[in-house]
């Protein structure tokens, strides 16, 4: 059926792609770092090849730097392929051979819409991929609609994102996505849903039905993913301050690298340490980078950032998964879905998240080695003892981690109840005021915290969050 060996549940969840593949909406659920990108390539690659009835298929990415992987994981030399990014200021018009798992393929890359719809006119070939981003599907789909043109079968990775402000009108009932393509699927590892939200992904009227889901404690199981181990550091802040001095955030990232090392010398001597470490702003970011530069050269690591979509940050992140030996990688929010980071032994979490996020940026150490040879993965979550907004949010993240290891509970997903009067989205609680500054709503939002911690405890799952080594 496909050009590569797929594991069982991937080939399950392709399956299930095919026999659906002509019906409305339907949503594909499998666990961070399962290979949801390998479904997606053969997919796309059985859609794009002479047997198949689909001849123009979209990709949808939520960033530039995902959709460039994509774009290199899917291989057809029959098939026209375009990357469209109407948003993007530094992309230019240009003819570019990419160097995909198949070998070597022509991409068009623009933002012009005149160029796009030359390049789409214009081609010789029965079949399109077009590539692009969530800021440009509308304009993308605008394009096809002026020509007349349908995508046959159109993929959301990350689809979660579909239900954030700002793009819950992207698939909504009329809009010039849906009318201008036959099918839709969605793919996603945390499925974001919403209580009393038309846009939420328990929708489905919106979303369609789950056509294929897969648990992670199945896949931890079976050695597809690896278990993580979760540890806290403590950031003990003087009265008076919101935020920690450069220096005492420098102190706690050495303080944890250094725990991360001795982890995983003691549990896979045989691995270098790779960490993630997201910064708790951009601005401190690149201070971290500055001051972490000469210590960590001393220590044998070599460092990198990654905050926007430079080129020098793209530069920086393809060096870095070159590299071979002791390596990190400070970023805000750039690695925190869909990129693939091979190797990956901790993420390092400097910063209070949402539950969904710090999954996806958690489980970034959880992927498999190419070798296989890795044999567990670390999360370190940092967090001010003193401040319980803090100490819930790390409960909060924690309570995350481990309901998404039960096969039968699932936090983000609650009973749909359809609104009478269509307007604004609420605002899902599940995100609400934890990504302000590092704070969390102190009234109804911790009494979502504590549903959680009830749930998971009811379960027989304690936490256990205890403080990592001091000193470095």
């Amino acid at each position: 059926m496909t050009n590569m060996k797929l594991r069982p549940y991937q080939n399950d969840a392709l399956e299930q792609l095919i026999e659906t593949s002509d019906k409305g909406d339907g949503i594909i659920c499998m666990p961070t770092r399962s290979g949801k990108s390998v479904v997606i390539k053969e997919f796309i690659s059985l859609c794009l090849s002479d047997t198949s009835s689909i001849s123009v298929a979209v990709v949808v990415s939520p960033r530039r730097k995902l959709n460039r992987q994509l774009t290199q994981d899917i291989h057809s030399t029959d098939a026209k392929h375009i990357i469209f990014q109407s948003k993007c200021a530094h992309e230019r018009s240009t003819l570019e051979e990419i160097d995909s798992d198949g070998g070597l393929i022509e991409a068009s890359i623009t933002r012009d819409e005149t160029t796009l719809k030359a390049l789409i006119s214009g081609t010789k070939k029965q079949k399109i991929v077009i590539t692009t981003t969530l800021k440009s599907v509308e304009v993308l789909f605008t394009v096809f609609a002026e020509l007349g043109l349908r995508a046959d079968i159109v993929i959301f990775d990350e689809a979660h994102n579909l239900v954030s402000a700002g793009n819950e009108q992207i698939i909504s009932e009329g809009s010039v996505v849906r009318t201008n393509s036959a099918a839709r699927r969605y793919f996603t590892a945390t499925m974001k849903g919403a209580r009393t939200s038309d846009y939420g992904m328990n929708n489905t009227a919106r979303f369609g039905p789950i056509i294929f889901k897969v648990s992670p404690s199945y896949l931890i199981k079976l050695g597809y993913i690896l278990r993580l181990h979760l540890s806290s550091i403590s950031m003990a802040l003087k009265r008076g301050e919101t935020k920690p001095t450069r220096k005492a955030l420098r102190d706690i990232t050495l303080k944890a690298i250094r725990s991360h090392v001795e982890f995983n010398d003691r549990e896979q001597p045989d691995i270098a340490a790779s960490i993630i470490i997201s910064a708790p702003g951009v601005e401190a970011g690149d201070c971290l980078y500055t001051d972490l530069l000469g210590p960590l050269k001393k220590r044998g690591f070599k460092l990198f950032r990654i905050f926007n979509n430079t080129t020098d940050g793209e530069a920086q992140f393809d060096v870095f998964k070159e590299c071979t030996g002791k390596r990190a990688i400070i970023h805000y929010d750039m690695l925190s879905e869909g990129i693939t980071v091979e190797g990956a032994t901790c993420a390092l979490i400097l910063r209070t998240m949402s539950p969904i996020k710090f999954i996806q940026t958690a489980n970034r150490p959880a992927g498999l080695a190419k070798n296989n040879t890795k044999r567990c993965g670390h999360v370190i979550i940092m967090h001010n003892p003193a401040d319980i907004n803090s100490e819930n949010g790390v409960n909060t993240m924690v309570a995350a981690a481990e309901a998404l290891r039960a096969e039968d509970y699932d936090p983000f997903i609650e009973d749909y109840e359809p609104t009478e009067e269509k307007g604004s989205p609420e605002e899902d609680t599940d995100d609400a005021g934890l990504e302000k500054g590092g704070q969390v709503d102190t009234t109804g939002n911790n009494l979502k915290h504590a549903e959680y911690i009830n749930k998971i405890e009811e379960r027989g799952l304690k936490f256990n969050i205890p403080n990592i080594a001091p000193g470095f």
